[in-house]
């Protein structure tokens, strides 16, 4: 353990943290700052991005101690007065804002934008939106509408996408925010992966890591012996029927005698922390017999190709 003094959101924080941990664990485990979002936690997607003096960078692979004696930045501190920053009220106006998840890391990236542009003396261009936000991912909104509020934060006058029709005193025909925005833009909005309990455990999955394969045996006994582990669960403890799917009943919920991709679940386990769940997976030993893989969906349905699903009356077909 060491110590870890910083300025959050205009706040001094002193930590004794190990230090191992990165500066979105600190943010989101040890001070609840949970605006700050998780994406792919592999510092690709952009989503977990906050401010380090001024600059922006992805918190999720950004060592903690690294941040000692900065000034750090969040979601949170943008309207910690109860005033919404112009960025946020853009993401309201414009529609920016749809599941919520990248929502924080757009809005932090695109005020280290503004901050820069600001201190230029200049307007942000589309081309510039676009180049700041090209490491920020966002599935639902296109992109138009957040470089749209991005462009009327920053002082330029953005007509709205669809005109108005609404006759005053009405508000069919007029743009309504969705209800849960303002919550997304402030950083308050929780999400499943946000929430903490007294007590409460952390799950993870083995994953098979090989595309097609049998399973000659699991040695969990050594996951099972380490300090922190609550539980290690395998096909043998799942009850009832171990299979589920969306049409049909094909999916094995933990894998008992073969894998069909790498993805497959073959054990669980329940530990004290992420870190200890991180070990036990690593203890956990798997003794697989590979078998040809179906890579090609051409391949697939030619006669003699591997079977995924044995006994199927139409080979490799749903």
């Amino acid at each position: 353990m060491s110590r870890l003094q910083m300025t959050v959101n205009g706040q001094a924080v002193d930590l004794e943290i190990p230090e191992s941990r990165f500066l979105s664990e600190v943010l989101r485990e040890d001070l609840g700052l949970t605006g700050t979002k998780i994406g792919c936690n592999e510092a690709e997607c952009g989503i977990c991005t906050v401010l380090v003096n001024g600059t922006p960078v992805v918190s999720c692979s950004y060592p903690a101690f690294k941040a000692a004696g900065t000034d750090v930045e969040t979601i949170e501190g943008l309207s910690a007065g109860g005033k919404l920053h112009p960025l946020q009220q853009a993401f309201l106006d414009h529609g920016a804002v749809q599941c919520g998840i990248c929502t924080s890391g757009l809005i932090m990236t695109s005020k280290a934008l503004l901050d820069e542009k600001q201190a230029a003396g200049e307007l942000p261009d589309e081309a510039a939106i676009k180049t700041a936000l090209k490491d920020t991912y966002c599935r639902c909104t296109g992109y138009q509408s957040v470089i749209s509020a991005i462009r009327q934060a920053s002082g330029q006058d953005v007509p709205p996408y669809i005109p108005e029709t609404g006759a005053a005193g009405f508000e069919v025909g007029k743009a309504q925010p969705n209800p849960d925005a303002l919550a997304k833009i402030r950083g308050t909005a929780k999400f499943t992966d946000d929430y903490q309990f007294p007590g409460m455990l952390y799950a993870r999955t083995l994953r098979a890591g090989v595309p097609h394969a049998r399973i000659r045996s699991i040695d969990v006994s050594a996951a099972r012996a380490l300090a922190g582990v609550h539980a290690v669960l395998t096909h043998e403890d799942v009850p009832g029927r171990n299979l589920h799917g969306i049409v049909d009943l094909d999916w094995p919920v933990l894998c008992a005698d073969k894998v069909r991709y790498s993805g497959d679940a073959v054990a669980l386990v329940a530990t004290d922390s992420e870190a200890i769940a991180a070990q036990a997976l690593d203890l956990i030993r798997v003794d697989y017999e590979e078998l040809p893989a179906v890579t090609d969906a051409m391949r697939a349905v030619r006669p003699g190709a591997p079977e995924v699903h044995e006994g199927r009356p139409d080979g490799n077909l749903l």
